[in-house]
């Protein structure tokens, strides 16, 4: 059929029943398709069924676009017109996220049986990034969608992590806690509490490795590594923390952890109450923080047993409460115990 309807510019006569089953198909044998009406039923064993990368593009918007792709688009436009606070916009946060929403949105329709595998990413690298303001490409069927959909990123964003099958997953999970099989902190979640402020997911327990960058969205720790059971989570002391304002509770009842965060920027936090309550090994050097614009620091080092270091160079201006700072902090023989640190 090569050349056949060569320079046909304006061709557009119902060939539709046409059997093609045994042709060789070559897109550039057939230039001027593009043009081309009438190609709604050609055999279902055509090449043409068979390699949906060669449908003719008016053949696509006229006929499949009405009929499948604007499904997906019209879940795309739910998404977009919810609600800030939905439970719905916490999905989402990395393209591979958000292209298993909408496929789970339309599995049930008839027309999409086979969506959780007709619908791919376009681009597989970037399956785990968080989505920003760039548009989402997926690839359904051999046919491209790019649509932008408005995601409060600075509010949400899942937790990728690696299993311990050293196999990358996400989870939109607020409490991690419990969760034995994560290896490691790839992408730290974030969500936004009760309290109206961007807070960190709760970390697993046996954590011992998180990803290097805190994202600068999050301006709350409360209770991040409270109940921890390991000395040392490699990647904290690196975490840039500038932007945090509550610290509470960050280390609660974390038993032996142990480990250096001296480099850690407190000069925008006003809580750490209870932040190292009940961490009885942790003895670390922390007199270089700023703490100026803190406010209280109720029970922060209470039944740290063993935390014996001079905190004299705090600039406590700001500092209100005080109660149970130190409450069983026995070792506590260094600190500068004026009228500021009262028990």
């Amino acid at each position: 059929m090569k050349s056949i309807f060569n320079k046909a510019n304006s061709f557009n006569q119902n060939i539709s029943k046409w059997n093609l089953i045994s042709i060789d198909l070559n897109k550039n044998n057939n230039e001027n398709w593009e043009n081309w009406e009438s190609l709604r039923n050609w055999a279902a064993s055509s090449p043409l069924n068979l390699n949906k990368k060669y449908w003719p593009k008016l053949f696509l918007t006229n006929n499949l676009l009405s009929r499948f792709v604007q499904s997906i688009l019209n879940k795309l436009q739910e998404f977009d017109d919810l609600p800030i606070h939905h439970d719905d916009k916490k999905i989402g946060f990395t393209h591979k996220d958000f292209l298993q929403h909408i496929a789970s949105k339309l599995k049930n329709n008839p027309l999409f049986i086979n969506i959780e595998n007709d619908l791919q990413l376009v681009d597989n690298e970037i399956a785990n990034k968080h989505i920003r303001e760039d548009p989402i490409k997926w690839n359904y069927n051999g046919m491209e969608i790019e649509r932008k959909v408005k995601i409060n990123y600075k509010e949400y964003a899942s937790t990728v992590y690696i299993g311990n099958d050293h196999k990358i997953y996400t989870t939109n999970k607020i409490d991690l806690s419990n969760m034995s099989e994560i290896k490691k902190i790839d992408k730290i979640g974030y969500y936004y509490d009760q309290h109206l402020r961007v807070r960190i997911v709760k970390m697993p327990t046996h954590l011992t490795e998180v990803s290097e960058d805190l994202p600068t969205e999050i301006k709350s720790l409360n209770n991040a590594f409270k109940g921890h059971k390991t000395k040392t989570i490699k990647g904290i002391e690196k975490w840039k923390t500038s932007q945090i304002v509550n610290m509470w509770a960050v280390f609660k009842d974390a038993e032996i952890f142990d480990q250096d965060i001296s480099e850690w920027n407190t000069s925008a936090v006003s809580n750490m109450e209870e932040m190292f309550s009940g961490a009885k090994k942790f003895n670390k050097n922390l007199n270089s923080w700023k703490v100026y614009n803190v406010t209280s620091m109720n029970s922060m080092f209470d039944s740290a047993l063993e935390f014996d270091q001079p905190l004299n160079n705090w600039d406590t201006r700001n500092l209100k409460k005080t109660e149970k700072m130190f409450h069983k902090a026995k070792k506590s023989t260094k600190i500068l115990a004026g009228e500021t640190f009262k028990n």
